[in-house]
Protein backbone atom coordinates (compact mmCIF):
# COMPACT_ATOMS: atom_id res chain seq x y z
CA UNK A 1 0.00 0.00 0.00
CA UNK A 2 1.14 3.35 -0.75
CA UNK A 3 2.33 5.62 1.64
CA UNK A 4 -0.83 7.99 0.52
CA UNK A 5 -2.84 5.14 0.44
CA UNK A 6 -2.21 4.62 3.87
CA UNK A 7 -2.72 7.92 5.22
CA UNK A 8 -6.12 8.02 3.70
CA UNK A 9 -7.65 4.46 4.68
CA UNK A 10 -6.08 5.06 8.44
CA UNK A 11 -7.88 8.87 8.41
CA UNK A 12 -11.24 7.22 7.40
CA UNK A 13 -10.91 4.29 10.03
CA UNK A 14 -10.48 7.04 12.88
CA UNK A 15 -12.95 9.74 11.63
CA UNK A 16 -15.41 8.10 8.73
CA UNK A 17 -14.32 10.81 6.92
CA UNK A 18 -12.64 10.25 3.66
CA UNK A 19 -8.98 11.98 3.67
CA UNK A 20 -8.68 14.82 0.81
CA UNK A 21 -5.21 14.23 -1.09
CA UNK A 22 -3.18 16.32 -1.40
CA UNK A 23 -4.89 17.92 1.80
CA UNK A 24 -4.32 21.23 -0.22
CA UNK A 25 -6.86 20.56 -3.02
CA UNK A 26 -9.68 22.66 -3.95
CA UNK A 27 -12.65 20.75 -3.02
CA UNK A 28 -16.28 22.09 -2.36
CA UNK A 29 -19.68 20.56 -1.25
CA UNK A 30 -21.76 19.53 -4.32
CA UNK A 31 -18.45 18.62 -6.16
CA UNK A 32 -18.82 15.61 -8.44
CA UNK A 33 -16.05 13.19 -9.27
CA UNK A 34 -15.03 9.47 -9.31
CA UNK A 35 -12.00 7.76 -7.56
CA UNK A 36 -9.20 6.22 -8.18
CA UNK A 37 -8.43 3.85 -5.68
CA UNK A 38 -8.67 5.62 -2.70
CA UNK A 39 -8.24 9.12 -3.98
CA UNK A 40 -11.43 11.44 -5.51
CA UNK A 41 -10.76 13.11 -8.73
CA UNK A 42 -13.57 16.01 -9.41
CA UNK A 43 -14.85 15.94 -13.06
CA UNK A 44 -17.88 18.22 -12.28
CA UNK A 45 -20.53 19.70 -9.86
CA UNK A 46 -23.79 19.93 -8.84
CA UNK A 47 -24.11 23.06 -9.76
CA UNK A 48 -22.72 22.76 -13.93
CA UNK A 49 -25.98 20.08 -13.78
CA UNK A 50 -28.49 22.96 -12.86
CA UNK A 51 -29.17 20.88 -9.08
CA UNK A 52 -29.56 23.87 -6.87
CA UNK A 53 -29.20 22.45 -2.64
CA UNK A 54 -29.09 24.85 0.72
CA UNK A 55 -25.85 24.50 3.08
CA UNK A 56 -25.93 23.64 6.86
CA UNK A 57 -22.98 24.70 8.99
CA UNK A 58 -22.17 23.17 12.59
CA UNK A 59 -22.05 25.68 15.24
CA UNK A 60 -19.59 25.28 17.24
CA UNK A 61 -15.80 24.44 15.88
CA UNK A 62 -13.76 21.37 16.84
CA UNK A 63 -9.75 20.62 17.11
CA UNK A 64 -8.86 17.03 15.50
CA UNK A 65 -5.68 15.49 15.96
CA UNK A 66 -4.16 12.04 15.28
CA UNK A 67 -0.57 10.53 15.01
CA UNK A 68 -0.13 7.13 13.32
CA UNK A 69 3.21 5.67 14.11
CA UNK A 70 5.24 7.94 14.67
CA UNK A 71 6.67 10.34 17.58
CA UNK A 72 6.78 13.37 18.66
CA UNK A 73 8.79 15.61 21.08
CA UNK A 74 8.28 19.17 21.32
CA UNK A 75 10.82 21.16 23.13
CA UNK A 76 10.72 25.00 24.18
CA UNK A 77 13.27 27.30 22.50
CA UNK A 78 14.34 28.69 26.37
CA UNK A 79 13.46 29.43 29.91
CA UNK A 80 13.25 33.72 29.30
CA UNK A 81 11.82 35.38 26.90
CA UNK A 82 13.08 37.49 24.10
CA UNK A 83 12.70 40.96 24.16
CA UNK A 84 9.69 40.87 21.21
CA UNK A 85 7.78 38.27 23.27
CA UNK A 86 7.97 35.83 21.07
CA UNK A 87 9.48 32.64 21.66
CA UNK A 88 11.02 29.75 19.65
CA UNK A 89 10.53 25.85 19.74
CA UNK A 90 11.60 23.04 18.04
CA UNK A 91 9.40 19.90 17.23
CA UNK A 92 11.25 16.46 16.36
CA UNK A 93 9.18 13.95 14.54
CA UNK A 94 10.11 10.45 14.22
CA UNK A 95 7.97 8.47 11.53
CA UNK A 96 8.23 4.12 11.88
CA UNK A 97 7.30 3.65 8.54
CA UNK A 98 6.13 4.74 4.88
CA UNK A 99 2.81 6.23 5.62
CA UNK A 100 3.07 7.15 8.91
CA UNK A 101 1.52 10.87 9.60
CA UNK A 102 0.96 13.21 11.62
CA UNK A 103 -2.57 15.31 11.53
CA UNK A 104 -4.03 18.26 13.30
CA UNK A 105 -6.54 20.45 12.65
CA UNK A 106 -7.74 23.26 14.62
CA UNK A 107 -11.12 25.65 14.17
CA UNK A 108 -13.10 23.15 12.52
CA UNK A 109 -16.67 23.47 10.71
CA UNK A 110 -18.77 20.44 9.45
CA UNK A 111 -20.22 21.73 6.37
CA UNK A 112 -23.19 19.74 5.00
CA UNK A 113 -25.79 19.45 2.19
CA UNK A 114 -28.95 20.14 3.96
CA UNK A 115 -31.75 18.08 2.43
CA UNK A 116 -29.61 14.78 1.09
CA UNK A 117 -32.85 12.97 0.60
CA UNK A 118 -34.39 15.24 -2.20
CA UNK A 119 -30.76 15.65 -3.44
CA UNK A 120 -30.49 11.85 -3.62
CA UNK A 121 -33.99 11.83 -5.31
CA UNK A 122 -32.85 14.33 -8.05
CA UNK A 123 -29.54 12.16 -8.81
CA UNK A 124 -31.09 8.65 -9.07
CA UNK A 125 -33.71 10.76 -11.62
CA UNK A 126 -30.54 11.56 -13.66
CA UNK A 127 -29.22 8.08 -13.44
CA UNK A 128 -32.61 6.68 -14.90
CA UNK A 129 -32.66 9.29 -17.49
CA UNK A 130 -28.81 8.28 -18.80
CA UNK A 131 -27.15 11.64 -17.45
CA UNK A 132 -25.62 10.40 -14.87
CA UNK A 133 -22.78 7.68 -14.35
CA UNK A 134 -22.83 4.71 -11.82
CA UNK A 135 -19.34 5.81 -10.45
CA UNK A 136 -20.05 9.26 -10.05
CA UNK A 137 -19.86 10.45 -6.18
CA UNK A 138 -20.87 13.77 -4.99
CA UNK A 139 -19.65 15.68 -1.86
CA UNK A 140 -22.38 16.03 0.70
CA UNK A 141 -19.98 16.85 3.83
CA UNK A 142 -16.73 18.35 4.44
CA UNK A 143 -14.93 19.56 7.19
CA UNK A 144 -13.64 23.47 6.67
CA UNK A 145 -10.46 23.62 9.20
CA UNK A 146 -8.79 27.08 10.21
CA UNK A 147 -5.63 25.56 10.73
CA UNK A 148 -4.28 22.42 9.13
CA UNK A 149 -0.85 20.58 9.71
CA UNK A 150 -0.50 17.28 7.97
CA UNK A 151 3.21 15.27 7.77
CA UNK A 152 3.44 11.89 6.12
CA UNK A 153 6.14 9.72 5.32
CA UNK A 154 7.31 9.05 2.17
CA UNK A 155 10.02 6.52 3.34
CA UNK A 156 10.45 4.22 6.01
CA UNK A 157 12.83 5.56 9.23
CA UNK A 158 11.87 9.27 7.74
CA UNK A 159 12.64 12.11 10.65
CA UNK A 160 11.57 15.76 10.70
CA UNK A 161 12.81 18.65 12.89
CA UNK A 162 10.89 21.79 12.53
CA UNK A 163 11.60 25.37 14.02
CA UNK A 164 8.95 27.55 15.16
CA UNK A 165 8.55 30.59 16.58
CA UNK A 166 5.44 32.14 18.03
CA UNK A 167 3.48 33.85 21.07
CA UNK A 168 4.06 32.47 24.58
CA UNK A 169 2.19 29.69 25.55
CA UNK A 170 1.84 26.11 24.56
CA UNK A 171 3.87 25.10 21.31
CA UNK A 172 0.60 23.35 18.90
CA UNK A 173 1.30 22.70 15.40
CA UNK A 174 -2.19 24.42 14.49
CA UNK A 175 -0.79 27.91 15.62
CA UNK A 176 -1.11 29.74 12.84
CA UNK A 177 1.60 32.72 14.48
CA UNK A 178 3.86 29.71 15.34
CA UNK A 179 5.84 30.18 11.27
CA UNK A 180 6.56 26.51 11.35
CA UNK A 181 9.63 25.95 9.35
CA UNK A 182 11.78 22.71 8.62
CA UNK A 183 15.26 22.69 10.18
CA UNK A 184 16.11 19.34 8.93
CA UNK A 185 14.73 16.47 7.15
CA UNK A 186 16.20 12.62 6.67
CA UNK A 187 14.09 10.77 4.03
CA UNK A 188 10.94 11.63 1.72
CA UNK A 189 7.94 13.56 3.60
CA UNK A 190 5.52 15.29 2.54
CA UNK A 191 4.36 18.38 4.63
CA UNK A 192 1.45 21.12 5.03
CA UNK A 193 2.73 23.35 7.57
CA UNK A 194 0.06 25.70 9.46
CA UNK A 195 -2.19 26.37 6.21
CA UNK A 196 -5.24 28.48 6.53
CA UNK A 197 -8.49 27.78 5.20
CA UNK A 198 -8.43 24.18 3.61
CA UNK A 199 -10.56 21.39 3.62
CA UNK A 200 -9.27 18.15 4.74
CA UNK A 201 -11.97 15.81 5.64
CA UNK A 202 -15.37 14.95 3.15
CA UNK A 203 -17.64 12.51 2.83
CA UNK A 204 -19.34 11.11 -0.89
CA UNK A 205 -22.73 9.63 -1.49
CA UNK A 206 -22.95 7.59 -5.21
CA UNK A 207 -26.28 5.65 -6.92
CA UNK A 208 -25.69 2.02 -6.08
CA UNK A 209 -27.67 -0.62 -8.40
CA UNK A 210 -29.10 -3.56 -6.19
CA UNK A 211 -28.63 -7.00 -7.00
CA UNK A 212 -30.18 -8.54 -4.23
CA UNK A 213 -33.66 -8.32 -2.51
CA UNK A 214 -32.30 -5.74 -0.63
CA UNK A 215 -34.10 -2.57 -1.08
CA UNK A 216 -37.86 -1.23 -0.31
CA UNK A 217 -40.46 -1.10 -3.30
CA UNK A 218 -39.95 3.33 -2.32
CA UNK A 219 -37.89 4.16 -5.16
CA UNK A 220 -36.89 6.94 -2.99
CA UNK A 221 -35.17 4.47 -0.49
CA UNK A 222 -32.08 6.54 0.59
CA UNK A 223 -29.64 5.33 3.46
CA UNK A 224 -26.42 6.32 4.61
CA UNK A 225 -24.39 3.35 6.19
CA UNK A 226 -26.48 0.91 8.40
CA UNK A 227 -28.36 -2.01 7.74
CA UNK A 228 -31.33 -2.04 5.76
CA UNK A 229 -34.16 -3.98 7.97
CA UNK A 230 -35.69 -6.96 6.04
CA UNK A 231 -39.00 -6.73 5.26
CA UNK A 232 -41.28 -9.42 3.58
CA UNK A 233 -42.44 -6.76 0.97
CA UNK A 234 -39.35 -6.63 -0.65
CA UNK A 235 -38.67 -6.48 -4.28
CA UNK A 236 -36.35 -8.73 -7.02
CA UNK A 237 -33.68 -5.85 -6.58
CA UNK A 238 -34.19 -3.31 -9.56
CA UNK A 239 -34.88 -0.47 -7.62
CA UNK A 240 -31.77 2.07 -7.61
CA UNK A 241 -29.85 2.93 -4.40
CA UNK A 242 -28.24 6.32 -3.47
CA UNK A 243 -26.19 5.89 -0.55
CA UNK A 244 -23.08 7.40 1.51
CA UNK A 245 -19.94 5.80 0.06
CA UNK A 246 -18.21 3.48 2.30
CA UNK A 247 -14.21 1.94 2.45
CA UNK A 248 -12.91 -1.14 2.94
CA UNK A 249 -11.30 -0.66 6.37
CA UNK A 250 -9.62 -4.15 6.63
CA UNK A 251 -5.84 -4.83 6.60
Amino acid sequence: MSPRDYYIKNIYKKFKFMANWFPNNKIALGDIGVFDGYQFNRISSLEKLGIPFEERQGEKPIDLSYVKQAEINFAAGGEMAPPDGMVSGNVKMQFQRAGAFSFDVANCFVHEIEDKLSLGNKIKQLYKDGQWEEDWVVIDSLVAAGVTTILVAESNNAELELQAKENLGELKLTNANARLSVKSQKGEITSLLGKEGLTPLFKTSKVKRSFLAGLTRRKDNVRYGGQVVDRPEMTTGEDDMWEQTQMETDN
